[in-house]
């Protein structure tokens, strides 16, 4: 296969990003933290000090997306591996928590509590609708053949007075750069 075909890894993560950061914008410039990167590296492993949008960079995998029914074509003779192949990316936002005042002796307002846990919940929702738009946009300008797939969002935390909600896009492509 020539260099330069396929999939562009890095400009799909820039869409990506764009197409969820203009999601949170078109509601509200500030529904998203100031902080918006696309960091290197395992999204669970980057530093939760702060509110912060991240997306991140999971890997590239053979086949077809988990979960994606595709008849994939066969490249080669018979015996080669089948000619399609994934990238996923995560997307993750931090969101600062209530935590115990006083050396830990004394647990938040439930009130307080409540609010922090409606704005994830919140977020888990926007975060959702988010990546079906990116799967939309995202798709429209690739390769015919090529599938985006929205995956689950979920919760992590709190951990250090941070919580998060992060979900992932899967793109299933024939060639991937």
């Amino acid at each position: 296969m020539p260099p330069g075909r396929g999939l562009d890894v890095a400009g799909i993560a820039c869409r990506v990003f764009d197409t969820i950061v203009a999601h949170y914008d078109a509601l509200d410039p500030d529904l998203l933290p100031p902080r918006r990167v696309i960091a290197p590296g395992e999204s669970r492993s980057i530093a939760w000090d702060c509110d912060q949008f991240v997306l991140t960079f999971s890997g590239v995998g053979n086949g077809a997306a988990p979960g994606l029914q595709v008849q994939p074509r066969r490249q080669g003779n018979p015996i080669s591996s089948m000619g399609l192949r994934h990238a996923v990316y995560v997307a993750q936002i931090v969101r600062c928590v209530p935590e115990p005042d006083d050396a830990g002796q004394r647990p938040p307002k439930p009130e307080t509590l409540r609010e922090a846990a409606l704005h994830l919940m919140a977020d888990a929702g926007l975060l959702s609708q988010a990546l079906i738009d990116v799967c939309t946009q995202v798709g429209d300008g690739l390769p015919k053949g090529t599938h985006c797939q929205a995956g689950a969002v979920e919760t992590l935390g709190p951990l250090g007075g941070f919580a998060a909600v992060e979900g992932s896009i899967a793109v299933t492509a024939g060639l991937l750069v």
